[in-house]
């Protein structure tokens, strides 16, 4: 789980992450056939990285079958619904994470990334705002956010909460390639190519993934 959540969110890593990711996910299944987290995994695997749509369904209905109390699965088979244009089961499922673990902020965050997926922005917001009154601080809430007040054409706060987003993440390459995008579309190419420039200079095991320079081209 460490491992694909460390890809999926493009903090800088080893390229053989999904590699050990998939080996130990398979490994736990080879010692536990009946492990809902190891199916969940996989799902991940299966979904972000492969594009195999039926395996990854095949893998989180699978973990809910065996598990279906546990949320992050409901959180991750939302993601893979929303991905298929499944978007009113997108945020059931999302909403099922919630009511399964609701004092956890993650949950929340995701239902409001099901309905910016969704094109409900303005409930998008208004679910991220109620996230960062319980926790400030939680990167992810804000980036969420950022996203949905560019939808509404609000590109001020737009760039005030995925600066922050930026700034509470400490420079998540996911977030920062958002920042950029939007910092061009309103005009401001010197800060976006600054923004451009960093993260072109990485190297080695911090090497950006392609398609982050991509969004601020």
């Amino acid at each position: 789980e460490c491992f694909v959540v460390q890809r999926g969110h493009c903090w800088p890593g080893s390229p053989e992450v999904l590699v050990m990711a998939r080996a130990a996910a398979t490994r736990a299944l080879e010692i536990d056939e009946t492990l809902a987290e190891a199916h969940a995994t996989l799902g991940v695997i299966q979904m972000v990285f492969e594009w195999n749509w039926a395996a990854a369904q095949q893998s989180f209905r699978c973990a809910i079958n065996l598990a279906p109390d546990y949320a992050t699965t409901r959180n991750w088979y939302a993601s893979c619904l929303a991905a298929l244009g499944q978007l009113d089961e997108a945020i059931l499922e999302a909403r099922e994470a919630v009511g399964l673990d609701p004092l956890n902020v993650t949950w929340h965050m995701g239902v409001g990334h099901m309905l910016f997926l969704a094109r409900r922005y303005r409930e998008a917001i208004e679910a991220e705002l109620n996230v960062l009154h319980v926790d400030p601080q939680f990167w992810l809430a804000h980036w969420v956010l950022g996203l949905s007040y560019e939808q509404v054409s609000d590109s001020t706060r737009a760039i005030e909460a995925l600066q922050k987003a930026d700034e509470l993440s400490s420079g998540n390459l996911m977030v920062r390639g958002m920042l950029g995008r939007i910092l061009g579309l309103r005009g401001s190419t010197d800060d976006a190519c600054q923004l451009l420039d960093e993260i072109l200079s990485r190297r080695g095991r911090d090497t950006a993934p392609a398609e982050i320079a991509g969004l601020i081209h």
